[in-house]
């Protein structure tokens, strides 16, 4: 909830609750419907970073690729913007320069998705090669309240760089066991994690792993710390060091206390990618393409600069052949599939023009 007391802007005007909300959109459309006319209006007070500045003209309305499937109607599109590779590249670099010096390194990029939120319209923006100009278009399940300005901020929530890692829950556990899958491989990938829990206690580069896969002690670098002190020799964590022993056994008994309770398994050679729709229509039914800019050899720490390795061939991953796809939250045994993953794209495919790090393309057909 926010709060604000009246006051006067630069201009003199008097500035008040109503006069803010006034200011937003129009939200005529969800007037209605109490719980989504407040969904549109806090769209506004998202978490965002400001990146570019477009006119109206530039925000171009196109219509979502549909079907009826099952006499039911599909969104494909749902969503999924576009734009040119030379908008996102501004986009990249507004923010690098709205980030300060210090973090600048931290936005390894490039990236072609992103969050974003863009007057009344919200959701993914990724890049069409076969755009050039600063144009940017919407889908129109993208738009979620009218809005009347003539200059437009782009606003970005997310930006997907890096792929992330994948943890099982207990609602995926007990999907993936409704569906045929052994328990046999939850208990193989419980004790796995359980050993390199333990082992991290005896490295401190295992540590800086550890406390990296699981998003711990990123905001003050401290898996950057810990893999500065293993360059320097340093091979095991300093027991005599009381704030670093009882912060790393904190640590420990974190990830240990997220598995008893959440059976929270992190599950290797697996990333979470952000999914985004083939517009072009390459892919057939039941395939997707999916491609990682990056992937750990063990684990991936997400704030330094040395661990972020390629394949061998200084590639970019590749999904290919029989994959498992989920998406978050999983609650359905729909929510879980089995799918083919194309691999490379081949010469005249439109992703061998598009690279698209850190995505995964679904087909609009099928």
């Amino acid at each position: 909830m926010w709060f604000v007391t009246p006051f006067h802007d630069e201009n003199g005007d008097l500035v008040t609750a109503d006069v803010i909300r006034s200011r937003l959109g129009n939200f005529d459309k969800v007037i209605r419907c109490p719980a989504r006319y407040g969904a549109r209006m806090s769209q506004a007070f998202t978490s965002t970073s400001v990146s570019i500045s477009i006119t109206a003209e530039e925000v171009i309305q196109l219509p979502d690729i549909e079907a009826i499937v099952n006499n039911k109607r599909v969104i494909f599109t749902d969503g999924i913007g576009t734009c040119s590779r030379e908008t996102m590249e501004r986009i990249a670099e507004a923010l690098r320069e709205s980030s300060g010096p210090k973090k600048k390194s931290r936005r390894r990029g490039p990236f072609s998705a992103a969050q974003i939120r863009l007057a009344g319209n919200k959701g993914m923006l990724i890049v069409d090669h076969t755009l050039s100009d600063d144009t940017i278009f919407v889908r129109d399940s993208m738009n979620k309240f009218a809005y009347d300005y003539e200059s437009l901020d782009v606003e970005i929530a997310d930006v997907f760089d890096r792929p992330k890692p994948v943890f099982l829950n207990r609602p995926l556990i007990m999907i993936l066991e409704t569906l045929g899958v052994p328990i046999r491989s939850f208990l193989h990938l419980q004790e796995t994690m359980i050993t390199s829990i333990t082992e991290s206690a005896h490295s401190i580069e295992l540590s800086a792993q550890l406390l990296a896969t699981h998003g711990l002690g990123a905001s003050f670098r401290i898996p950057s710390v810990l893999l500065g002190l293993a360059k320097l020799g340093l091979a095991s964590p300093p027991t005599k060091d009381e704030f670093l022993a009882r912060g790393l056994n904190y640590c420990v008994n974190h990830v240990l206390r997220c598995l008893k309770h959440r059976a929270r398994i992190h599950v290797p050679d697996s990333w979470t990618l952000v999914g985004v729709a083939d517009f072009h229509k390459y892919l057939r039914e039941g395939e997707v393409f999916g491609t990682c800019s990056a992937f750990p050899l063990n684990h991936y720490l997400p704030d330094s600069d040395t661990v972020c390795v390629r394949d061998k061939d200084g590639k970019k991953k590749y999904l290919t052949g029989r994959v498992l796809v989920t998406r978050s939250p999983a609650i359905h045994p729909g929510d879980v599939q089995m799918a083919h993953a194309i691999g490379p794209p081949q010469r005249g495919s439109p992703f061998a023009n598009e690279d698209l790090p850190n995505c995964i393309v679904f087909s609009c057909r099928g």
